[in-house]
């Protein structure tokens, strides 16, 4: 562009500013081409006045200052960045490898995918990008946290301080945000297809958010609309972590909503027992997926505390047939709120009774005690020669109780 012609865009800007604006106000303008004529790089702002550059804003991948890597996933590499035009923190993720045309078209619809559901617990998309490089990027808030499946591993060590934050209640919580986020997807027609613990972070705020979005099915009824056509969608190759895949989803079937209502049900039997419904990898892993009833948690953990009622949710969503699941994971979400309503209303109760019980101790005169244990001791006689013989198949019994101690 000529001084002339330079000098007349500025006038032309002048003559359109409105005149409350005052003295300072700014011009946005295309950076000029280089001397070989390569392509715009970015934006100035310029003060009318005297023409000094006041801000730079840079395009594409230009504007972000990788800081370093902070996680892999199948696809591609995640970094904490700095967009240097709004000074914020991003996580920036990058395919992993160039020229594979499926991984690229898989890694758009994810970024595709992601920027059409808006819930508070699945991360938004801020940009998707080509680098200079022509490699594939998108960004996205930096979560700063920890994986469900760091919490499950620190409890499973028996972590105290995670023992002491991660009470069975504060778990099934956080589930139910997964759930929220699940049934928010499904109504909009998507599939998570490998929701997992990996896949779920915690945030340091307490904030939940699911990631890697990248093998998500798109439903033909839905919402959400991409550019390529590479849902899972009827049978075909296994995609997926088998520990969470459901009987449907192994055995290669169409799948639904419910496929993630089943991988919601590992995370809550994982909660639950610190364990696997079925353990073992390989073909092994997958037969039993397809054909074992998995243990009830109660059974599986004795020694844990592990109210029925969650036994029954946990072991609904599990079952090996669609059909026998909650039907959406709404309806998951609406079953642990349950339970965690009457856990409240029980404590509420508990309260509200040695609330009363000081308040009669006091009006009688006497100091509450709140708790009193009554040991009561007994022994039973060692059978003599005039004794009557203990009954056949009950000597274990008595044996048990000649040194019997009984606490109320």
């Amino acid at each position: 562009m000529s001084d002339h012609e330079d000098n007349e865009t500025v006038k032309r800007a002048r003559d359109l500013q409105p005149s409350d604006l005052g003295p300072k106000s700014v011009l946005i303008s295309l950076a000029g081409r280089g001397e070989s004529g390569e392509s715009l790089r970015g934006v100035s702002l310029k003060d009318l006045d005297d023409g000094t550059p006041a801000i730079e804003l840079r395009s594409g991948a230009e504007k972000y200052q990788v800081v370093k890597a902070v996680g892999e996933g199948g696809m591609g590499k995640v970094y904490a960045a700095i967009d240097r035009d709004l000074k914020r923190q991003v996580a920036l993720k990058m395919l992993r490898t160039s020229g594979d045309r499926r991984m690229e078209q898989r890694f758009l619809e994810e970024a595709q995918v992601m920027g059409q559901l808006q819930h508070p617990n699945i991360l938004a998309v801020h940009e998707l990008g080509l680098s200079a490089k022509r490699e594939l990027y998108y960004t996205m808030p930096l979560v700063k946290g920890r994986t469900l499946r760091t919490v499950l591993d620190e409890l499973r060590r028996g972590d105290r301080k995670a023992e002491r934050h991660w009470s069975l209640t504060r778990l099934v919580q956080l589930l139910q945000q997964v759930g929220q986020a699940i049934g928010y997807a499904c109504a909009k027609g998507v599939v998570h297809c490998d929701l997992k613990p990996a896949n779920v972070m915690v945030g340091e705020h307490g904030e939940v958010q699911i990631l890697d979005w990248g093998l998500a099915k798109i439903m033909a009824a839905g919402q959400v609309r991409t550019d390529l056509a590479m849902s899972l969608s009827g049978s075909g190759p296994l995609y997926g972590t088998p520990a969470y895949m459901s009987a449907e989803q192994v055995r290669g079937e169409d799948i639904d909503g419910r496929a993630d209502v089943y991988a919601i049900g590992v995370m809550l039997y994982e909660a639950l027992t610190l364990e696997l419904p079925f353990a073992g990898t390989g073909f092994a892993l997958l037969t039993a997926v397809v054909k074992e009833a998995p243990v009830p948690p109660r059974a599986r953990a004795p020694g844990r505390t592990i109210p029925l009622e969650l036994e029954s949710i946990c072991l609904k969503a599990l079952a090996k047939s669609a059909g026998e699941r909650q039907q959406t994971a709404g309806e998951l979400v609406e079953e642990l709120q349950a339970w965690l309503e009457s856990e409240s209303d029980k404590a509420k109760r508990h309260e509200w009774a040695e609330t009363k019980a000081a308040e009669r101790s006091e009006g009688e005169g006497c100091p509450h005690i709140p708790h009193l244990t009554l040991v009561i001791e007994y022994r039973l006689p060692a059978p003599g020669p005039g004794s009557p013989p203990v009954p056949a198949g009950r000597e274990e019994h008595a044996a048990a109780a000649s040194d019997v101690s009984t606490i109320w």
